[in-house]
Formats: structure tokens, sequence, C-alpha cells
């Protein structure tokens, strides 16, 4: 173990000093300046951790500072989702993959680890190399997924994907012989008497084989089942108990049921933990907060809300952490306190734009589950009633003037509320008589709503993008609504609250709004659910069932059949839902 990597960056209060020249024996020396970065990073100042990273590591040829850096510019390049910020963080992966590569061990005949050695003997392998060529292979690792991700949303066609399949494969394969190492030396450690893990192996090599290994079981975990068939004949298989244990080790996080009363929420401190563990962190978050939409066998929102609490301690002006607080508010049906969050988020940085962009998109999901949708028509209640009501609407108009992940959704949204909108408008509050004058202004007001809605919708269709190959799905739905909404002369039935539905903004809504607002205009509420929560476990089964057969429930007068939109992402919620019952959870 290398002492120097063992101090943490909540240590340092300024930046900790760089040797120079640069030696590839000397590269985990450069650990605490990566967790320096990161602090600063996970403060919500990424241009002063770009900027360190950058002036670190000039010449770009150490092994933590130039994956580091690479790293950063991918978060970037996916969060603006532009081709030019895309293009460079590919470019930098790229580098960042090959710096890697210059650190491992070389081999006698072939150059990865996956390919040379089998199974049996790989444990062996990894034993004969020193820490530097350890870590070098697990950076390898993160940098060849980097890359791979990149390529596919760059080029997003099949022939980027299938290339980039096969570095996913070779990242996947690097984790499960790195994790069968560690596991071999805790065993041996364990068998000496010296402690449930070998204590000579760094905090920062085992929170990134924790971190590499858990999110792989994690991903393999949810693929459909088509899919994972297919997965599986090249000897893969993702358990997701395995994946959250894995991640939940990096912070020393345990589950409620192995928890004893009054234990430390965080055995792992910030002076001793591993350089990976907040990103750990992260994605267990995002597992419980985010994933835990489609899925069941494994959320546990009290454990997520503990992470959350020690880490909001840590970083209180963490952007990341923030969006984790809002998500948590959601999910609770407090969609006032998660905007609270999402606005927060939005005041501790300016410096990447494109992160209000997430905080837009979640907001206006919020304001739908409290069944507001005004704010896309510019001065449509008057300036006050706006500022005190702002609405999904004006979300929407905000994404669609300026985000680029998805322009369609941002149309189709923004155009749903305006119409909306109108038709609100059109309905004149009995306790609020009109003044002369007023009607006029008004039928003035839904017209001009009326009118944008019509235009944006029609452009709808045409604003679609593909992503590897294939259409989004969740952009497909929207261009068929759009159709449908041109179609009958500019009218959708319930067109909010199907998006609210869409958006699972229905389940997160208060009860008041949810009694006085949304059911008032629907009899019929998810019944298999309904009947699942009346403890009538064999009829919710049988309506589940009945999505999983692929059988059409309802036909049109024309008795055409074919896929429908969302089709697969309801398969995925069905198969969860009715794994759930087999296991006797609740949904």
């Amino acid at each position: 173990m290398v002492s120097s990597t063992s101090t943490s960056a909540s240590t340092w209060t300024s930046p900790p000093p760089v040797k120079n020249p640069y030696k590839a024996e000397q590269a985990l020396e450069d650990i605490p300046g990566l967790q320096y970065a990161l602090k600063l990073f996970l403060e919500s100042k990424m241009v002063e951790s770009e900027d360190y990273c950058n002036k670190s590591d000039e010449k770009k040829e150490r092994l933590y500072f130039a994956t580091g850096f690479s790293l950063i510019q991918c978060v970037k390049g996916l969060m603006s989702y532009e081709d030019e910020d895309l293009l460079a963080a590919l470019n930098h992966a790229k580098h960042g993959n090959q710096i890697a590569s210059q650190h491992r061990k070389k081999q006698a005949l072939l150059g990865s680890i996956v390919s040379v050695i089998a199974s049996s003997s790989s444990v062996g392998w990894i034993k004969s190399m020193t820490p530097v060529e350890r870590h070098a292979e697990l950076v390898y690792a993160e940098s060849l997924f980097e890359k791979a991700l990149l390529g596919i949303v760059y080029s997003g066609d099949w022939l980027a994907f299938i290339k980039e399949a096969l570095n996913m494969r070779t990242t996947i394969s690097t984790y499960k012989h790195l994790l069968a190492y560690l596991q071999s030396a805790d065993a041996e450690a364990e068998a000496q008497g010296l402690g449930p893990i070998d204590t000579s192996i760094d905090p920062h090599f085992r929170s990134g084989v924790y971190l590499g290994n858990g999110m792989a079981n994690i991903v393999l975990s949810l693929m459909p089942g088509k899919l994972m068939t297919i997965v599986e004949m090249f000897g893969y298989h993702g358990d997701r108990e395995v994946g959250l244990e894995l991640l939940m080790k990096a912070g020393g996080w345990v589950t409620q049921e192995g928890e004893k009363e009054g234990a430390d929420p965080a055995p792992l401190d910030a002076t001793t933990e591993g350089l990976r563990r907040p990103i750990c962190d992260l994605c267990l978050l995002m597992f419980h907060l985010v994933i835990s939409s489609f899925t069941f066998t494994g959320v546990n929102i009290p454990l997520a809300s503990k992470i959350l609490e020690y880490n909001l301690e840590r970083y209180p002006d963490s952007v990341f952490f923030l969006f984790g607080a809002g998500r948590l508010g959601l999910i609770k049906g407090q969609p006032h306190q998660a905007i609270a969050h999402y606005k927060k988020a939005m005041q501790v940085q300016s410096q990447y734009k494109s992160l209000h962009h997430i905080s837009w998109w979640e907001i206006a999901v919020a304001e739908l589950a409290l069944g507001r949708v005004g704010g896309g028509g510019a001065g449509a209640g008057g300036k006050e009633e706006q500022e005190e009501e702002e609405g999904s609407g004006l979300w929407w108009r905000k994404m669609h003037k300026e985000a680029t992940w998805s322009r369609a959704i941002y149309g189709y949204g923004l155009g749903v509320c305006l119409s909306e909108e109108a038709l609100e408008l059109g309905q004149a509050s009995p306790s609020q008589p009109e003044k002369k004058g007023e009607d006029k202004e008004r039928e003035k007001k839904r017209k001009q709503l009326r009118d944008e809605a019509a235009s944006l919708m029609k452009k709808v269709p045409d604003l679609r993008q593909r992503i590897a190959g294939k259409s989004i799905p969740l952009e497909k739905l929207v261009a068929r609504k759009a159709r449908k909404f041109t179609s009958q002369k500019n009218h959708l039935t319930l067109g909010a609250l199907e998006l609210s539905y869409i958006f699972q903004a229905i389940a997160h809504a208060p009860r008041s709004v949810l009694l006085t607002k949304m059911l008032p205009q629907i009899r019929n509420y998810e019944l298999g659910r309904l009947l699942a929560c009346q403890g009538k476990v064999e009829d919710a089964k049988h309506e589940f069932e009945l999505v999983l057969s692929g059988r059409y429930l309802e036909v049109g007068a024309s008795g055409k059949k074919g896929k429908y939109s969302l089709e697969n992402a309801l398969h995925v919620r069905t198969h969860a839902a009715s794994e759930a019952l087999k296991a006797g959870k609740r949904l």
C-alpha cells in the first residue's frame, strides 16, 4: 500500500503538491490531487476542478490526472449533448485509455488481460502486478467504458453500437478479474487471522473495483429478458443484490435489516474512504431514487435518505446531491420541497448551464404532480399570478428554447401545457365575475395559446433523433401524439394528465391534488397496482400477466394490430411488479 494515497482530500484546504517530473512508478502519488479535484467537482466548482486537473498535468501524461480530466469532459459532453462537446470528450477518453494502457503490465503475447488469461489464472496474473499496474488495469476498464458510452451516443448508429459493445465486454471481464483478485486476497487475509479484508490493498483500488462490478451487475440485472438471454450466452449475468452490496461496501453502508439501532450511518469516514466512494454513493442514489421508477427489487428509500443526508452534510452546495434531495422529495409525494431543492441546485452553480436543464425537467414534472400546467403562455394570468404559480409550461418553454437533449419532447410538453392552459382560460370562475372587456381579452389570449400549441405540435415529429440507430421510445410516443393532436383539429383528450401519467407525476402527487384535480377527470386508476394494494394478489397477477402476454387488450374499430408506444418500458415495469409480488413484496 502506498502511504501517500491514504490522505483524504477532505484534509486539504489548498491543492495538494504535484511532483515533477512525472514518473510512471509514482503514479499513485497523484491520487490526493485527484481527490481534491473530485471534491471541487462535488462542491459544484466544476470549472475550478477542470482547471486544476489541466494545470496539474498539462502534458496529459499522468495516469490519474489524464483519466480524471477525461471523466470531467465525459460528464460535460453527456450533459450538454452538443456534438462538439461529445467529440471533445470522446477524444479525451481515447487519450485517457491510451495513457492507462501505457501504465499496464506488459503482455508477452497479446495486449489484454481478458484475451490472454483464462479466468482460473487471472488472479495470479493480477497478483504479479505492482500496485501501479493494478490501478492502471482498473483505470483502463473505466476509460474504456467512457469511450464506449460516448462512442454510442456520438455516432448514433448500429455499427458504433456493435463495436462499442465489444469494448463493454472487455470492461466487464476486466472488472470481474479484478474482483476475483480482491476476493482471493481478502480470503487469504481472513484465513491468516489478519481481518476480514486485506489491508495491504489500498482503499482507492478497492472502491474502484466495487464501483465497476457493482454497476455492471446492476445494469445487467436491468436488461429485458430477451436481451439478457443473449448476454448470458457470453457468460455474463447480473445479480442486483450483489451489485448493490458492492456499492454499499465502498462507503460502509449497511441495509436496514442488518443495521443495529443507533449504528453510525457512515462507518467509513472521509479520512479513510477510497477515491471512488462518493461516486459509489451517487450510483446508489441513482438506483434508489431514479431507476426505482421502473423497478421494485432492491429499492431502499430509507437507505437512500441516509446516504443523501450524509453527503449533503459534506457537500451542502453539491448540485448532484441536491438533485437527489429533489428526487427524494418527489418520491415522498412532496413536490413543493422537490422544487425548492431543484431551484437551489440552479443557484449554487452557473458554470455548467446544461445542469440547469436537469432541474428544469424535474421541476416541470413536479409542477405536473401539483396539477399546475400554466406559465407556458407569457402573461397568461397576469404577472403577479404567474410569479405565484409558475406551472409546468414555463419550464417546458425554457427547455424548448435552450436545452438540446430532446427538442421533440420539450416541444410536445410545451404544446400540451399551452393547450391545457387555453382550456382553463375558457372556464370562467363563478367567484370572480368578469368585467366588461375581460371576456374579449381572455378569448384573444386563448387563441394565441391554441395557435402556438398547434404550431409546436406540427414540428414535433420532425424533431426526433436516433441513438445507436434506434429511435428514442418517448420521442416516438410524443411524435404520434402530436400527429393525433393535429388530426383531431388541435385537440387531445386529457393531454396534460396523460403526460403526468407517463412521467409518473400522478404517483408522486400530494393526496389533495390527486383527489381535487386529477381523479375527478377520470374514474379508472392503475387496476393491477390497486388490486395489489388491496391485498388481492391473484387478481393483480392476472392483470400483470395480461400485459406481459402480449395480447391486445383493446382493438380499434379497424382491428389493426401492432406495437404500441412505450411497450418495452411497460413490459419492464410489469415484469418488475410481477417479480415483486412473487417475492411477497409490496408495490
